[in-house]
């Protein structure tokens, strides 16, 4: 790193919601330390792109011992923001103060959790606030989740045994439509092909299937879906719940799914307890 008057160099994974949400949770941290920081995509690293470059570019500082240093009175730190994905299930989550994983699957998931989704609703809808609340409240989530449960545990399967099926970087293709319930012909046979797949006896396969389900289950009865519910779907099943409800049709709901993020991100409050899970672990490293 070149020797600059910053104290904190954070690198980021994405390159769509990750520099301004962070940098909130940045200016938090460092309040009343007087120290200042910088951001970084992870696309600014040589070689590679996303988390693989963020960990590569960890694991040589951290050889290089160069994660945090002192020169001329000057201390330097140098973090790093990552996706959780299921990385903690799969034992791939890395252990290291550096390393910041989110607390849920996704950045995503934050921002649609923390927002006001009836106000976002409001604006990417260009609707009122009151016809909003009437439609969209925080109770959606839990039925989204619960509506997709069995996508997401299939997903976890997959990933389990390294079959690429059901994956965290597609849409259910067993849901009858985004925001619709699980097709049960579709997931039967999804399942019926990824048995043979997965080399594993049919008994084994499906004890492995129904712990998946287990995990899911208990996860949304215990408010914790979000841990492994991907968080870039709640746009797609949004946009498509929104041109789904009678009472819309008249409203702005074309590409609603592109826009209802951006309109989450300013109802953030980087001062809440959410928040705090981010702001602690950074100023362990402070």
């Amino acid at each position: 790193m070149k020797i600059s008057r910053h104290s904190l160099f954070l690198f980021v994974e994405g390159r769509e919601f990750d520099l301004p949400f962070y940098e909130n949770l940045c200016s938090e941290a460092c309040i009343g330390t007087g120290l200042s920081f910088q951001l970084k995509r992870a696309c600014e690293i040589r070689g590679a792109e996303g988390k693989t470059a963020l960990i590569y570019y960890h694991d040589y500082l951290r050889r290089k011992k160069a994660l945090s240093h002192n020169s001329g009175g000057h201390r330097t730190i140098i973090a790093f923001m990552l996706d959780k994905d299921v990385d903690d299930l799969l034992r791939r989550k890395r252990r290291s103060p550096h390393l910041i994983y989110t607390q849920y699957y996704d950045i995503q998931n934050h921002i649609f959790r923390a927002g006001n989704l009836t106000a976002a609703v409001s604006n990417a809808c260009s609707i009122t606030h009151a016809q909003a609340a009437a439609e969209f409240d925080s109770t959606w989530f839990a039925g989204v989740q619960q509506k997709w449960s069995s996508w997401v545990a299939l997903c976890i399967l997959c990933k389990q045994i390294g079959i690429g099926h059901a994956n965290y970087g597609s849409v259910s293709t067993i849901n009858a439509f985004p925001s619709g319930p699980t097709s049960i012909k579709k997931y039967l046979e999804l399942v019926r092909r990824l048995q043979p797949l997965s080399g594993m006896p049919k008994r084994e396969f499906l004890n492995k299937l129904a712990r998946a389900h287990a995990l899911v289950e208990t996860l949304i009865e215990r408010d914790k879906g979000d841990v492994v519910f991907k968080g870039k779907w709640y746009a797609v099943i949004l946009g498509d719940d929104v041109r789904k409800r009678p009472s819309l049709m008249s409203a702005g709901i074309k590409g609603v799914e592109g826009r209802i993020a951006y309109c989450l991100t300013p109802t953030l409050d980087f001062h809440a307890p959410w928040a705090q899970y981010f702001v602690s672990a950074l100023k362990r490293l402070l």
